[in-house]
């Protein structure tokens, strides 16, 4: 009876560890450690990452365009933010694009690229070994979550972890069908933003965020809503920080051409902002606030010191509370939510400036 029971239970705790480590294998696990510096500063791949995705675009234009040559009967039309276009995803750019770059998990097909392609330098990704990383030691509602550390790479010269690129093309396109399915609903804009976000935030506040590892991330979020408008200038024109940023490709003659006024090595960089740095945009961690503390501390004088885009003046005054003005699901609790400004002594967070929060919403 004795070994029964110790074989039940024994089979139980096998199921649980297999179970864990399959939710790890299926869900977007990997957290990236922005507290710890690279040995030395990482070379900017901005407009390597840019070509890449771009390079994409000629091959579904193509897809595309067969497409609505043999099956023009199956186009429809619809309204996006008062303008006319093809809401059928068969006939989409961006379907076709998240296909390329933005399906796979635990990493999507934009992160295997980054993280493991020989035509980025090994020198120009970091990362993190876990025994020397801010999350050694730390707890997690998934055992091991916190162990599968991101690469960070400098994009524009913006330090962000290669999970946020993931965010980016495969949670954005997840927006941009939420934002779709509200506009074509008969929603205003704003209201289709909000469900994209309302979205996101569940994921976020669930299985992609504190039910997995204990970390909520506003840079995820603002990875999501960044890669929503991305998506969305694809086929339209956008105005992003003042800058108005033309379509990737427009519709003439009826077929999709490459839009001349859209450079390759500059596709993403309206999009990538600070934001997506979880070392000044601060996450929300559920547990292990002394470690944490104690480790992002130990780091503040070397990181400042390392990490050199904080310094540059084209990123003064970058509300970091919202996304191009509009709100994107960021939320702090100041007992909670860490970054180098909130745990830093003042000598070192002065680096941190440039940034300031236009409101501190609380969750709920």
């Amino acid at each position: 009876m004795v070994w029964g029971f110790r074989r039940v239970f024994i089979w139980l705790v096998t199921f649980s560890i297999c179970a864990q480590l399959s939710f790890l294998t299926t869900a977007k696990a990997m957290e990236v450690d922005s507290f710890t510096a690279p040995p030395q500063p990482l070379g900017d791949i901005g407009a390597l990452v840019s070509s890449h995705v771009y390079s994409k675009l000629p091959g579904l234009m193509d897809k595309l365009n067969s497409k609505l040559q043999h099956q023009k009967n199956l186009r429809f039309q619809g309204r996006i933010t008062g303008r006319t276009s093809f809401i059928s995803y068969k006939f989409d750019p961006s379907y076709l694009l998240s296909q390329n770059e933005g399906w796979g998990l635990p990493e999507t097909f934009i992160e295997l690229w980054l993280n493991y392609s020989r035509s980025i330098p090994s020198t120009d990704r970091f990362s993190s070994p876990f025994n020397h990383s801010a999350y050694r030691g730390i707890h997690s509602p998934v055992p091991l979550a916190t162990t599968v550390i991101a690469p960070v790479v400098n994009m524009y010269g913006i330090y962000i972890g290669t999970d946020k690129l993931g965010h980016f093309l495969q949670q954005g396109y997840e927006y941009y069908l939420v934002y779709l399915q509200a506009i074509t609903a008969g929603q205003t804009e704003n209201e289709a933003l909000a469900a994209a976000v309302h979205h996101g935030t569940h994921q976020e506040d669930s299985y992609y965020g504190t039910t997995l590892s204990g970390i909520r991330s506003n840079g995820d979020l603002s990875a999501n809503f960044s890669g929503l408008h991305f998506y969305l200038s694809l086929t339209h024109e956008m105005t992003i920080y003042g800058e108005k940023v033309p379509p990737a490709l427009i519709f003439q003659n009826e077929q999709w051409q490459l839009n001349p006024a859209r450079h390759a090595d500059q596709l993403l960089r309206p999009f990538i902002t600070p934001h997506m740095s979880e070392a000044v945009n601060p996450s929300e961690f559920e547990f292990n606030h002394d470690i944490l503390h104690k480790a992002i501390v130990a780091r503040c004088a070397t990181w400042a010191n390392a990490v050199p885009f904080v310094e540059k003046g084209n990123f003064n005054n970058y509300d970091l509370a919202s996304w191009n003005g509009l709100p994107y699901g960021f939320a702090v609790d100041k007992e909670k939510s860490m970054a180098f400004w909130t745990e830093c002594p003042a000598a070192n967070a002065e680096v941190f400036k440039h940034f300031y929060f236009s409101s501190e919403p609380k969750r709920n």
